[in-house]
C-alpha cells in the first residue's frame, strides 16, 4: 500500500488541520461542528448532563480538561443512553 492509499489515523488528522492557516482551520471546525449538531439528540438527561459540567467547569477551572476530551466523554454518554 503506497502513501496514497493510507488512511490517516485521528491524530494525523488532527495534526494536519493544525497545520492550516488559521481561516482554513477554523471552516474545519465550523463544518465539524455543523456535521456534530446535525446528529445530536439533546434529551432533558444530555442537557441536564452539559449543564452539570458547564457548572462544576465554572466551579474548578483549575480542574478543565481539554475540549477534545470533554466531546469524546460526552459523546460515550449519549451513546450509553441511546442503548
Amino acid at each position: 500500500m503506497d502513501r496514497m492509499d493510507k488512511v490517516a489515523s485521528p491524530d494525523e488528522i488532527v495534526q494536519q488541520v493544525r497545520n492550516l492557516p488559521l481561516e482554513e482551520r477554523e471552516h474545519v471546525v465550523a463544518q465539524l461542528t455543523r456535521d456534530f449538531e446535525e446528529h445530536f439528540e439533546e434529551t432533558p438527561a444530555v442537557r441536564a448532563e452539559i449543564m452539570r459540567r458547564a457548572r462544576w467547569a465554572l466551579d474548578h477551572p483549575e480542574e478543565c480538561i481539554p475540549a477534545e476530551q470533554f466531546l469524546a466523554e460526552l459523546d460515550d454518554f449519549v451513546r450509553a443512553r441511546k442503548r
